[in-house]
């Protein structure tokens, strides 16, 4: 979102006169209070800010040469989601499994389903929802507002696996229905295209990300470089998990959801090179909300630091049931 910048253009402040100073200092105040309520655009409730809730940016050789949070035992094994274009529901589940997971000690397989089920995409992110596209953004904020948390796949199971959607199951209907196990309280939009940002997002924990999957399919090892620079189309959500150094050359570690038979263990490494994040290319599918332009600039290796997220103040479910869904 783009915001409008209110700028004041104020007389030296040496030429006032003393008696005056205070009285247009308070006009001024109270101006720009009355513009502030009246502009329409607002920031998402629940949307964070990285530069005020993620630790202190570090330079890049500040920087551990190499992290990989499947180590840390807060990665769960990976899943498949089928022939369901839901994958933005899986990148989200599986970072909200790990942020649980470092907050709490306890690693959950939380509900794909309940994500692609229950979450209104009414400005249509990425896609309607569903098996039919979303973003990972609109998901936390959905978890952290209007579902109240989110289920174990054992109790809310995966049903979209050849292609169909299926209405929300209530969590506050019954007893009999699930019961989340788990909550957040926001999320981080990580600055994009931005290598630094996305290092330094990635030392909290795993990151939810965006980029060109296209020509994924016959990936089956190594270092990967084959996405079109010229012609980035953004086209997957998955999970970033880490980074490491190879003979083959720097990568990004990244956790995708076509079942552990594809690539290294459903796993991809992408090229990663310093400075990459000034490689990109103008996209035409952007993953933007309706009515938003679909120009956008996608950098790095498949467009990987397009539109890094994570969520905010993973913990326990608190016991408060939400309220019924619409």
């Amino acid at each position: 979102m783009q915001c409008n910048l209110i700028v004041f253009f104020l007389p030296n402040p040496s030429r006032w006169r003393p008696h005056l100073t205070a009285s247009l200092l308070l006009l001024l105040l109270l101006l720009l209070l009355l513009l502030l309520s009246q502009m329409g655009h607002h920031a998402p409730k629940h949307v964070r800010s990285a530069a005020l809730h993620a630790p202190a940016m570090k330079r890049m050789e500040d920087l551990p040469t190499e992290l990989d949070w499947r180590t840390k035992g807060v990665v769960t094994p990976v899943k498949d989601q089928g022939h369901c274009g839901s994958c933005w529901a899986f990148s989200t589940t599986e970072t909200l499994e790990s942020h649980v997971a470092i907050s709490t000690g306890l690693l959950f397989s939380l509900s794909p389903q309940q994500i692609a089920s229950c979450t209104d995409n009414v400005n249509e992110c990425g896609g309607v929802g569903g098996c039919m596209g979303g973003m990972p953004q609109v998901a936390f904020d959905s978890i952290a507002n209007s579902q109240g948390g989110i289920s174990q796949e054992f109790s809310y199971a995966y049903n979209s696996y050849y292609g169909e959607d299926y209405t929300c199951t209530d969590l506050a209907a019954d007893s009999s229905t699930p019961t989340p196990v788990a909550e957040i309280d926001g999320y981080v939009q990580v600055d994009p295209n931005n290598q630094t940002a996305i290092m330094n997002a990635l030392q909290v924990g795993p990151v939810s990300i965006v980029l060109d999957a296209s020509t994924w399919s016959s990936y089956e090892g190594g270092v990967f470089d084959g996405c079109d620079p010229d012609a980035i189309e953004l086209d997957h959500a998955v999970q970033l998990v880490g980074y490491g150094d190879s003979a083959e050359g720097k990568y990004w570690l990244v956790r995708n959801s076509w079942s552990p038979a594809w690539g290294e263990g459903g796993y991809i490494r992408l090229k990663r090179s310093d400075g990459d994040d000034a490689q990109c290319d103008t996209t035409m599918n952007g993953g933007r909300c309706k009515g938003e332009p679909l120009r956008a600039q996608a950098c790095g290796t498949c467009g990987i630091y397009y539109s890094p997220s994570y969520p905010t103040g993973a913990t326990l479910w608190d016991g408060e049931m939400p309220p019924p869904h619409p």
